[in-house]
């Protein structure tokens, strides 16, 4: 299949290119709710879900799509394949299991496979939440699920969009990735509609076209083919979250006055925490932005003491979660370019060309700015 870059994405707005029809797939993470993006710092660290934005994986890349609209009572999950004791799950069954002590709440960045730094908004198509539900494998464990047998785990939700992870990733925990989730509540509140509710399947390293909404199916199959809409369009099987950055306060052909002006910004991978930011203005040499801590950041946040990260203590910046950042750069009158670029702790640096878009859009953010 042949690349598709950055620069040819932009030009053509996203239109069918090669057999890739990528203007569908905007279609389905068009709803965005953040406010104006200003200079005076950042925007908060948890995203409220009524600004959170909205993806639909389905949205026009299914014939006759429309929204699921299931309740906690209607809601069924059916678990077959290579099982031994095909099951069907109601909401009370992961009640059951979350009083049985496997309930789990996780900070993760939902991120849009498409979304980049030219999107609208402060934050475009990504926000970040906690998110609580149980393990799909306590579930599957309970099933009998044949591992000498099984090769994907397939999903389905209520409105078609299929997805699937491999055997290893559903019992892996490398670099720190946390087990798959089928969650029913974020931001400590019932999970919406429009967000996947009464119940999604979760996954903390990926794009959000892996963490399946209102998800009804789980198959256990024995053949190691990857399935679901995105993959068809030629985006990455794995969904992982490359490193990327963007500007919180920034944006194309910004205006702003001469004089000290603080760039606040966020990044993320999903292959590891984000262990460096770096700022170039004008061409000059990268130099490091300074990450936020963490106790800043939640300094007007209060956060369930149950959260995974939090209560194993792990260190900020987590993998699968943005690290917020800050740099102050003393502007004088005239046009500039600002770049940024971030490097995970998996030693993944975001690259000058970016030749594959498919996988997220990572290559070197830059911004036009004027100053007066």
């Amino acid at each position: 299949m042949t690349p598709l870059d950055r620069r040819t994405f932009l030009k053509i707005g996203g239109a069918g290119l090669f057999g890739v029809a990528i203007a569908p797939l905007i279609a389905g993470c068009e709803s965005v709710v953040e406010p104006d993006r200003t200079l005076e710092g950042f925007t908060p660290f948890i995203t409220p879900t009524d600004r959170f934005y909205v993806q639909n994986g389905g949205q026009d890349t299914i014939a006759g799509w429309s929204m699921p609209d299931i309740t906690r009572e209607t809601w069924l999950m059916q678990i077959k394949g290579e099982v031994a004791t095909p099951a069907t799950l109601t909401v009370g069954d992961l009640e059951a299991a979350a009083a049985a002590g496997q309930e789990r709440t996780i900070l993760k960045t939902m991120r849009c496979v498409l979304d980049g730094h030219l999107r609208p908004g402060a934050l475009g198509w990504t926000g970040n939440a906690f998110w609580t539900g149980v393990p799909l494998r306590y579930f599957l464990e309970r099933a009998g699920l044949d591992r000498a047998n099984t090769k994907r785990i397939n999903f389905r939700g209520a409105d078609g969009f299929t997805n699937n992870i491999t055997l290893d990733r559903y019992g892996s925990a490398d670099l720190g990735a946390m087990e798959p989730l089928l969650v029913y509540r974020m931001n400590g509140e019932p999970l919406t509609r429009e967000h996947g509710g009464p119940v999604r399947l979760l996954l903390l390293e990926t794009y959000g076209y892996k963490s399946i909404k209102w998800i009804t199916e789980v198959n256990a199959s024995i053949f190691n083919t990857p399935t679901g809409q995105y993959q068809r369009e030629g985006f990455v099987d794995d969904g992982v979250i490359r490193v990327s950055s963007r500007s919180e306060n920034v944006s194309e052909n910004l205006t702003v006055r001469a004089g000290l002006v603080e760039i606040t910004g966020f990044a993320v991978s999903g292959y590891g925490a984000v262990s460096r930011v770096e700022v170039s203005i004008d061409d000059n040499p990268f130099a490091a932005a300074e990450i936020e801590p963490l106790e800043r950041l939640l300094h007007a946040v209060v956060l369930p003491p149950t959260i995974v990260q939090l209560a194993d203590r792990n260190a900020y910046p987590y993998r699968g979660v943005w690290t917020k950042w800050r740099m102050r750069w003393n502007a004088p009158a005239g046009e500039h370019t600002v770049a940024i670029r971030a490097i995970d702790s998996a030693g993944n640096t975001q690259e000058e060309d970016d030749l594959e878009i498919r996988d997220g859009q990572t290559g070197v953010v830059r911004y036009t700015v004027r100053v007066s």
